[in-house]
């Protein structure tokens, strides 16, 4: 089985400072990196951490940072054979990390040159999870979430950034995964009875989701909730030190999405990709700083859960 992953690829340039400027302020940074980003190749390097065969369908440009970032997904274990090479620039994200936090602006670019006609080509069957976020085009979602569901594959869908016009593909989704902020922008509630038994139901029936679609929302420091088929689900966080939270939401969509691919219930996979997310925190950036599925058993294991 395998987590087919359709979604974007960023070359990210982290600068680090000791709190966020004011508007109009310009404050003096620790220091920068550049990294691999992007929603779809952090997720899909989480699911390949995890353990999960990993596929990456997506597009880099023909700029000298298209290549490097292709053969860094590939270093982490992740099937590239579906990323192309356009006449395009790479997707391009700028992000601000203070006091554990992040800010970010992200510029498409190839990200929106993914072609439908590729993603159908994708040998999905029953048994695969195909994840998808909203990086890429409305086409190319809607694409590979229908291509997928008729090859009797499960769709894990994180419309990330918010943008109302993803809830046009939310009845094409097994699973949605959101944090607090997006839940409120999409369902119009509090953003603070995001995690509580009534306000998953209630985003639930704002969102038009089916009973058996599960509506999985991360809370940050606070953990998850989750309600499918009126069972609520919820996982406390952990109290880790937090040195860098970007990427830690793409690592908890890509351990989901393995471990659903793996045959876990969704409560198990909750537990790991809660886990993992925690654990992701303690190093600066995304799919470097996310932990091995060994790590994650050992977290786990030290904790007693399941």
């Amino acid at each position: 089985m395998t987590v087919f992953v359709v979604g974007s690829l960023n070359a990210d340039f982290l600068v680090f400072a000791e709190r966020f400027p004011a508007t109009g302020e310009t404050v003096v940074g620790q220091g920068w990196e550049r990294q691999l980003g992007g929603k779809g190749a952090n997720q899909a390097v989480a699911a390949a951490k995890a353990g999960a065969r990993t596929v990456l369908a997506g597009a880099v440009g023909d700029d000298p940072m298209g290549e490097p970032l292709r053969r860094a997904v590939a270093d982490y274990g992740v099937d590239i054979g579906n990323v192309a090479t356009v006449r395009d620039a790479t997707g391009f994200a700028a992000v601000t990390v203070a006091g554990g936090d992040n800010r970010i602006v992200v510029i498409p670019g190839a990200n929106l040159r993914i072609e439908p006609a590729a993603v159908m080509a994708l040998p999905m069957q029953a048994g695969d999870v195909c994840v998808a976020q909203w990086e890429t085009s409305a086409e190319v979602v809607a694409t590979a979430f229908r291509h997928a569901r008729e090859r009797g594959a499960l769709t894990l869908f994180n419309p990330a950034p918010a943008d109302d016009a993803a809830r046009d593909l939310f009845a094409l989704a097994d699973v949605i995964v959101v944090n607090e902020t997006e839940f409120a922008a999409f369902t119009g509630l509090s953003a603070a009875v995001a995690g509580e038994p009534d306000g998953l139901r209630r985003g639930r029936d704002a969102l038009r989701l089916q009973s058996n679609q599960a509506l999985v929302v991360t809370l940050g420091a606070a953990g998850c909730a989750a309600l499918r088929d009126e069972r609520y689900l919820a996982l406390a966080g952990h109290p880790l030190a937090v040195v860098d939270t970007t990427g830690a939401g793409d690592c908890f969509s890509g351990y989901l999405a393995a471990g659903l691919e793996a045959g876990q219930t969704l409560e198990v996979a909750l537990v790991r990709a809660n886990a993992a997310a925690a654990l992701s925190v303690q190093l600066r950036g995304a799919a470097a700083a996310m932990p091995q599925r060994p790590e994650v058993d050992r977290f786990i294991g030290d904790r007693g859960h399941c």
